[in-house]
């Protein structure tokens, strides 16, 4: 069972935690430590740890670390939906590129030439869309199974991460994360004009969501 109140009430459990959170995801580039925290937090609830963790210093490397598989993990997900897609822009382009090239200042031509083109590359960027939907639905908990695991390889065992994310749990996870970053960037943005406070704030949004999503999703993943 998912405790969603408790995954939500966690990062503002340490005010301290919160506040250095809140920085550091204020400042860009630095705050890529943010995501490598949250797989952190993952493995710690994974081992029965469900203390808001403190930051320290010993643990920056093992955070820019864990992000920059992440990325592997992201990129090598999105990287095939993402080259589809470009194949199908491009075959677009393509067949319209001679009337674009004879005709560069009229529009009209332009748009009605573009039209039929979409008939050669529209199935392809659909297909890659769709694609695309897959890879992002499948990502996080694909994710999870990394930092369970601890081994890369755990990330594209296709059919491990869609048994897992093929469950009522991972998708109501996923919308009860959807909804409340919705909420809470509605709530900071309210105050989010306000110079260096409000960046700030938007900075303890970026570590609360993080921080919870993956506090949520640690407690879905099988093994």
């Amino acid at each position: 069972m998912v405790d969603f109140v408790e995954a939500i009430k966690k990062p503002f459990s340490d005010l301290k935690t919160l506040g250095i959170g809140a920085v550091i995801g204020a400042i860009p580039i630095v705050n890529l430590l943010v995501s490598g925290y949250g797989a952190k937090t993952a493995e710690d609830v994974m081992s029965k740890k469900n203390k808001l963790r403190a930051w320290k210093v010993d643990d920056a490397m093992e955070y820019v670390t864990k992000f920059v598989m992440m990325l592997v993990i992201q990129i090598a997900y999105m990287i095939v939906p993402l080259i589809i897609i470009a194949i199908g822009v491009g075959s677009a382009l393509l067949t319209a590129l001679p009337v674009i090239m004879s005709n560069p200042s009229d529009m009209t031509t332009i748009m009605n030439s573009l039209l039929p083109s979409l008939v050669i590359g529209g199935p392809i960027i659909i297909i890659g869309l769709i694609l695309l939907l897959v890879a992002a639905f499948l990502l996080p908990m694909a994710t999870m199974k990394w930092i369970k695991k601890g081994k890369l390889g755990a990330a594209f065992a296709v059919g491990s991460v869609v048994k897992n994310a093929l469950t009522l749990d991972y998708v109501v996870a996923l919308i009860v994360v959807f909804v409340y970053a919705i909420v809470l960037t509605m709530v900071a943005s309210l105050v989010s004009w306000i110079p260096i406070l409000g960046w700030i704030i938007m900075g303890g949004v970026a570590f609360a969501l993080t921080t919870t999503q993956y506090t949520i999703l640690a407690q879905i993943v099988k093994d």
